[in-house]
């Protein structure tokens, strides 16, 4: 049999490969030509980087030069800070020194100093007036606007009357101590500059423009850059960071450029030709070629539906009717699986709640039908519960939003995963709770190595989890199920493992032998420690600390359960709250929330260390509050003792509150304190007035000295009791004594 259609495709498509070899050709030469321009324009860039870089380097050698004058001659310090503008050998030097900068750089036309305190100008020739100075109006500009320490624009300068002007472009540099008292100004002139560039390049290739940051024209090389924009020519820009000004350079018409766009021409023309070729050998091939697709596709649309326009009217394209009919059935099928896949994480997940719950009770081969609709083994071992909760779930649910706890919680799951299966250890894990992840572990040996490597793998997934997300888990295995129904009496065991996470801390492993051997819950003995305790309490005797102490380790050394030591919390939160009950009504024993707080961390807590410290401070607060009502009562009778003193010894002129602390062993500030609080007037307002009072009474019952009653009363300077007493009375002593006589 002749491969007719074989050969016809091989001759249809053979002028077409001519044609594509061709126009590769075309492609070639093309690209040689584009490349040449872009190595061109890379080469005039480079080129007017390197122009740029001279005119900066020139630029900044004066500046430095300036600059290095200005910091280290004390010539240019003297004159700024000269006060006579007829110091002639100053003014020599610095003629000297301006001369000597000039023969260093031919590029500096000239340079003057003006000294803004005198309005003076000196450019080392003769010193002005600012007012006859031919460059007045720059200077004027200079201390109008604070001229920048900066290279200046283009701009004409003529340094004495009758010479030309000429263009140049000035650099300002202020006084180094203080901007205030004058500048140095250099003028370079811009003619002398372009000499220099001229330098650099043959101006029959290349042309090159400088402009300021006003984009005036500084200098170029007699060719209008006009004219070269219009010629087409590559033109390359830079601007300078020191100065701010901008070259513009080029190549010139006439050289390889021009040849370049020559060739390139004719290669553009032979590429259309080759392109319109093979779009003619296209088209025919393709019409001769579709023919039995045409007849076979016309078979297919026999036995289907009739096809949607695509395009619009009678034009139909039966490629896109196929691909978007195949894409739809693709999309489709995706969309099945997906939902199948959605649909079986659902079912096990339900499932595995089921097992965990024990309701309904499922028989060995329900489990082995489901687990094979499950897509999982369905061969039954011993199997074991681990329970694994998150340690401080509370600030771990505080600290993360849901998105974020969603995603630590799958990187839990999935390094659990991933370590058992490392072991070997078939695993089956759902999260059951916000902060509780369980797992239903396959035990395909029963002997004790396996448990050990069970274990084995618990320990590396806390420390995994440690060491990578910061946070800790406390795991719990169940009993051994030997049925699927053993199961849920496994879940039951693990969870009540963890109720002694309490006792045994963050981070741990429990097992259910432990507790066998070490769980004792009395509670009996804890009533007995709590009377205890609350008698101490009730008699203010510190003691009560101790008994805490002591009921919080005796817990943990009795192993108990978190609910038997809720229990037993709550017996004491009852029998403190009854203590407190028997005590006056007057006394505030209770602060608004700490109750509340008490309540709240008795749910919330996790381990016994966090619930003893507060329990500890909360009930250290309500005992300072019983022992400070019951001393204040002694502390009654020790301030009216101490009153009375006051009254008796008012005249001794060592009264004070060191003097009665002393008396009384007690600190004075603390006796001020307490007698505020007690008697509602301080301590000196109290003396005062007690001895204001036996004052006036002697001032009018007796004819002694003012001199005689103020040493009485327990002054011994007159002055001060003269003052105590005008401020206490209105009047002085004797102005006092008139008026009650006055009035006998």
């Amino acid at each position: 049999m002749k491969k007719v259609w074989y050969q016809r495709m091989l001759w249809s498509y053979i002028p077409m490969f001519m044609i594509v070899v061709c126009f590769l050709f075309f492609v070639f030469f093309q690209t040689l030509a584009e490349q040449n321009k872009k190595d061109l324009s890379m080469a005039n860039q480079v080129f007017t980087r390197q122009v740029l870089y001279y005119i900066d380097a020139t630029l900044q050698s004066i500046d430095y030069l300036v600059i290095n004058e200005l910091l280290n001659n004390e010539l240019f310090k003297q004159f700024f800070e000269e006060t006579d503008s007829g110091d002639v050998l100053l003014n020599y030097k610095i003629a000297d020194k301006i001369k000597n900068l000039k023969q260093m750089n031919p590029l500096i036309d000239s340079i003057y100093l003006v000294r803004y305190h005198d309005q003076f100008v000196y450019n080392g020739n003769i010193l002005n007036g600012r007012e006859s100075f031919t460059d007045a109006a720059f200077v004027d500009q200079m201390k109008r606007d604070a001229y920048p320490n900066q290279w200046s624009n283009l701009r004409k300068f003529r340094e004495f009357v009758r010479m030309d002007t000429k263009s140049v472009v000035s650099l300002v540099r202020h006084s180094p101590s203080n901007v205030e008292k004058g500048v140095l100004v250099v003028n370079v002139s811009t003619a002398q500059l372009q000499k220099k560039v001229l330098e650099l390049y043959h101006n029959s290739f290349r042309f090159v423009s400088l402009f300021d940051r006003n984009g005036e024209l500084l200098f170029d090389d007699g060719h209008s850059l006009d004219s070269q924009i219009e010629d087409n020519q590559m033109i390359s820009a830079e601007a300078s960071t020191y100065t701010g000004w901008v070259i513009r350079s080029g190549l010139m018409a006439g050289t390889l450029i021009s040849v370049a766009s020559t060739v390139s021409g004719f290669w553009i023309v032979l590429g259309i030709i080759a392109f319109t070729l093979g779009m003619i050998s296209i088209l025919y091939v393709t019409r001769k070629n579709y023919k039995p697709i045409d007849e076979l596709l016309s078979r297919i649309h026999a036995y289907s539906h009739p096809m949607k326009p695509i395009i619009g009217g009678d034009k139909i394209d039966e490629f896109k009717v196929i691909g978007t009919a195949l894409g739809s059935l693709m999309e489709q099928s995706n969309r099945i699986a997906q939902q199948y896949e959605d649909e079986l994480r659902v079912r096990k997940k339900l499932f595995f709640h089921e097992l965990l719950r024990g309701a309904p009770k499922i028989q060995l081969p329900e489990w082995s039908t489901q687990m094979r609709r499950l897509q999982m083994s369905d061969t039954f071992e011993q199997q074991l519960v681990i329970v694994a909760e998150i340690d401080r779930s509370t600030d771990f649910i505080q600290a993360y939003s849901e998105h974020d706890q969603y995603l630590i919680k799958f990187v839990m799951a999935s390094a659990f995963k991933e370590v058992m299966d490392s072991h070997r250890i078939p695993v089956w894990i759902e999260w059951t709770s916000d902060h509780q992840l369980s797992a239903i572990v396959s035990r395909p040996n029963e002997e004790e190595a396996t448990n050990d490597l069970i274990f084995a793998a618990c320990e590396q997934v806390q420390t995994w989890l440690k060491a990578n997300l910061k946070y800790t888990v406390t795991m719990a295995l169940g009993t051994i199920a030997e049925q699927p129904v053993d199961i849920a009496h496994s879940y039951k065991a693990a969870l009540r493992s963890l109720q002694y996470k309490a006792v045994l801390g963050h981070n741990r492993i429990i097992l259910q032998k432990d507790l066998e051997l070490h769980s004792q819950e009395d509670r009996l003995k804890y009533v007995q420690l709590l009377l205890k305790m609350i008698e101490s309490f009730g008699i203010y005797q510190e003691k009560w600390q101790q008994c805490l102490e002591t009921i919080f380790f005796e817990m943990k050394k009795d192993m108990l359960s978190r609910e038997f030591i809720l229990i037993v919390l709550n017996d004491l939160i009852c029998s403190l709250k009854k203590e407190l009950s028997k005590m006056p009504k007057t006394g505030n024993w209770l602060e608004e929330g700490e109750l509340e707080r008490l309540e709240q961390a008795m749910v919330q807590f996790e381990t016994l260390e966090e619930i003893q410290e507060l329990f500890t401070e909360v009930l250290n607060s309500w005992f300072q509050r019983v022992e400070a009502f019951h001393n204040r009562a002694q502390l009654h009778d020790l301030l009216r003792e101490l009153k009375q003193y006051i009254e008796q010894n008012f005249m001794n002129p060592e009264l004070s509150l060191d003097h009665l602390g002393q008396q009384f062993r007690m600190n004075g500030k603390y006796i001020s304190y307490v007698f505020k609080e007690e008697f509602g007037e301080k301590f000196i307002d109290f003396l005062t007035q007690i001895r204001m009072r036996q004052a006036q009474q002697w001032l009018c019952e007796t004819d002694w000295p003012i001199q005689d009653i103020s040493e009485k009363v327990g002054y011994a300077n007159s002055i001060s009791f003269r003052r105590v007493f005008k401020k206490h009375s209105g009047v002085s002593p004797g102005d006092y004594r008139k008026v009650k006589s006055a009035y006998k």
